[in-house]
């Protein structure tokens, strides 16, 4: 099967969505399919394939995140399509080049699947500042949305907030649920590189002894890190036995920093800036948990990929995408201050041997949520859809 992958940000750019459409192709590729991503590239002046990767020229959009925003339309990428002849078109992003995508579906008469990754609604800040707006704006962009579901032969998305958001966005069609997926085995502890782990003990510079928490993302207003900030000044400013690592780079990491000091708890907080991701797994390997407040996640890979490496979740209660924790077998649900600060000492008075019994369980609970499977259910769906097709 040919299958053509779209997506607007791909590697060496370090984000959930690019992280899991690389695994896709990956994945897809040992089961023989051929594979071709389609992305944006601003440090591309021209469309170039590279180990079946077409890079397409984008602006850069430097104020989402350096996004790069390419031309919905372009002969030359046409023409590279058409020589590369796809079964089925899968489409992880909705901009310049999601809707090249779209229009190649319907140029090429091949069925087009449309996972949606983002809550838009979450992110609107980015694209309309100004609040008198912003109904408008959220308007717009529920019309585009219907517009990408309406015109997909199938809709997936990795949670129930995805069938919620269709609905408010007028799209009846089913949308299939299908969690995101982890590669399992490079978290696993017997495949990390134990030199690496030493060097980024020392890059942090935690002290020994302590039971570290930590968050992995992006550092943007939507992941509720400066509420994270007030939870571990009301629960640990005084605390010697704790640390929290922040691992990410983004728009409020600055702001972030500052509260930090304001707060006096800068001692005990670490802001390790943004990784390369072949080094994460050595990262995980320093803490204990992982926590977050964000309500804007939908399946989050970040939390996926700390609890493959084992560490225990602490998540904000968010009904609509509460199933990825499994509470009292890999993580937590809190609502408030008060209960995040309870859950995190349970976690600290553990022993040793009680916490190293607590990893192999986390990480033993991941499995389920492996990318070699997510694939073979993905080529179903794809299957299914080429077949309807066709009739």
């Amino acid at each position: 099967m040919n299958i053509a992958l779209f997506v607007e940000t791909y590697a060496p750019y370090i984000n959930g969505v690019a992280t899991h459409v690389k695994l896709l192709k990956q994945n897809f590729e040992r089961l023989g399919h051929k594979v071709l991503v389609v992305t944006a590239s601003p440090n591309h002046r021209h469309h170039t394939v590279i180990d079946d990767v077409l890079y397409c020229p984008a602006k850069p959009m430097k104020r989402l995140y350096g996004f790069g925003l390419a031309s919905p339309v372009s002969r030359t990428r046409t023409q590279i399509l058409q020589a590369f002849n796809p079964d089925v078109i899968h489409i992880h992003q909705e901009f310049g080049v999601g809707f090249f995508g779209l229009k190649m579906g319907k140029l090429l008469n091949v069925p087009v699947i449309y996972t949606m990754h983002t809550m838009y609604d979450e992110y609107l800040h980015y694209i309309s500042p100004v609040a008198q707006v912003m109904p408008i704006t959220k308007e717009l962009v529920h019309k585009y949305s219907k517009y990408f579901g309406k015109s997909a032969d199938v809709i997936v998305g990795p949670s129930d907030k995805v069938v919620d958001y269709f609905r408010v966005c007028g799209v009846r069609k089913k949308v299939i649920v299908m969690p995101n997926g982890v590669n399992t085995d490079e978290y696993g502890e017997d495949n990390i590189n134990r030199d690496l782990v030493k060097k980024v003990k020392a890059r942090c510079g935690i002290p020994e002894g302590k039971t570290v928490a930590c968050f992995a993302g992006r550092l943007a207003k939507e992941k509720s890190i400066d509420m994270l900030l007030s939870y571990w000044t009301e629960n640990f400013k005084n605390s010697d036995d704790l640390h929290l690592l922040i691992i990410g780079d983004g728009p409020v990491k600055p702001e972030l920093e500052a509260q930090a000091k304001k707060l006096n708890i800068y001692s005990n907080v670490t802001f390790a800036g943004a990784q390369p991701h072949n080094e994460m797994p050595a990262y995980y390997a320093q803490c204990d948990a992982f926590v977050t407040l964000s309500l804007t996640e939908m399946h989050s890979i970040s939390m996926l990929e700390a609890m493959a490496s084992g560490l225990v979740i602490l998540q904000r209660r968010d009904v609509r995408n509460s199933g990825q924790i499994e509470e009292g077998v890999n993580g937590y649900l809190y609502d408030d201050s008060a209960q995040f600060g309870k859950i995190l000492r349970s976690v600290a008075s553990l022993s040793q041997e009680q916490k190293r019994d607590l990893r192999h369980q986390v990480s033993n609970s991941a499995r389920r949520y492996g990318t070699a499977e997510l694939a073979k259910k993905l080529i179903d769906v794809y299957s299914g859809a080429i077949e309807r097709h066709i009739k």
